[in-house]
C-alpha cells in the first residue's frame, strides 16, 4: 500500500491536567483530579494535512477518590 510509505503526522497538542489531595488524617486521603481542562483534541494525518486518518475528542474528564491506609 501506498499510504503505508507515507510519514504520518500528528499536530500539536496539549492538554492541561490538575490534582488535588487533602490528608483528612493519618489513614484518610481525599483526591480530586481534572483531565484536559482545556477540552483539546488530537489530529493524524498521512503526509499532507489534508488527508486526515484519525480526530480524537475525548473530553474533560474529572475523578475523586479517597484513599486509605491500613
Amino acid at each position: 500500500s501506498i499510504a503505508a510509505a507515507l510519514p504520518v503526522h500528528t499536530d500539536a497538542y496539549g492538554q492541561l491536567d490538575a490534582s488535588v489531595s487533602y490528608d483528612i488524617n493519618d489513614k484518610y486521603t481525599i483526591t480530586a483530579e481534572a483531565i484536559n481542562l482545556t477540552d483539546e483534541g488530537r489530529v493524524e494525518y498521512v503526509d499532507i494535512r489534508e488527508r486526515v486518518t484519525r480526530v480524537e475528542y475525548a473530553g474533560v474528564r474529572y475523578q475523586v477518590g479517597i484513599r486509605a491506609k491500613f
